[in-house]
């Protein structure tokens, strides 16, 4: 009875421990998304000013953003193991996979495409003296980076909230508010994305509007589900000693 206790006892606090860590890389991602700067779309409609717009203040804030969402995977996954409906525990659990291919697909658009790409095109740029070719090329990299933020946001921005609120509902203890707010989260990006396939890039509405609110409305899901493994205990099947 004993070992059984302590089991249960280290399962929370393991829980716990999670919870600060998820809640932690929540609102580093929130105050990012306030310091982000606002931009303008119009950028995408040339390379060159793009390469401008790419400065050290903004890798800092994308690599730090990398960084933050390395913390949302084991927050759902500690989540989903404590949910008592076994439906919502199936779909809490793939909402926990697919945000592991999300944070991927994340990592490479907000490093790679986002960032690395430009910042290392610069170079390239200024020895071509500005060339049309060059400038062609500059425009390529923005469909590119259109491309992995699109992927990034069915995978990851559409899918796991969309799936989280589901499995949040099904399994009835949280307010009714928590899983509605990652449903309607999830289903914001389907609107988002079907703008931005129909005009071929990001634009205001689809990115500045849209996609942010979504955006916005998945942290304040994953804040209360990470507050939730602060204060709860896992209620599911206790980890083996």
């Amino acid at each position: 009875m004993s070992g059984t206790i302590e089991t249960r006892t280290a399962s929370a606090s393991s829980t716990r421990f999670v919870g600060n860590i998820g809640l932690t890389g929540v609102i580093g991602l929130a105050l990012l998304l306030a310091i982000h700067p606002f931009g303008s779309t119009d950028l995408y409609d040339d390379g060159f000013e793009f390469l401008d717009h790419v400065d050290w203040f903004w890798m800092l804030i994308h690599v730090f953003g990398a960084f933050m969402f390395l913390a949302w995977p084991p927050a759902i996954d500690a989540w989903a193991r404590g949910l008592e409906d076994h439906r919502a525990r199936v779909v809490g659990r793939w909402s926990h996979m697919v945000s592991i291919a999300g944070v991927g697909v994340g990592t490479l658009h907000l490093i790679g495409f986002d960032t690395m790409t430009f910042w290392a095109f610069r170079d390239t740029y200024d020895a071509a003296g500005g060339s049309e070719a060059a400038a062609v090329s500059a425009d390529l990299l923005l469909r590119l980076h259109a491309a992995s933020l699109s992927s990034w946001v069915l995978v990851f921005f559409l899918a796991v909230p969309l799936l989280g609120g589901v499995a949040t509902i099904l399994d009835g203890r949280y307010p009714s508010w928590v899983g509605g707010v990652g449903v309607v989260g999830g289903a914001l990006q389907i609107p988002a994305l079907a703008i931005t396939l129909s005009e071929r890039q990001w634009t205001t509405l689809s990115e500045q509007f849209i996609f942010r609110t979504g955006a916005t409305l998945f942290i304040v899901w994953m804040l209360a589900i990470c507050w939730s493994l602060r204060r709860e205990a896992p209620v599911g099947t206790p980890a083996p000693a």
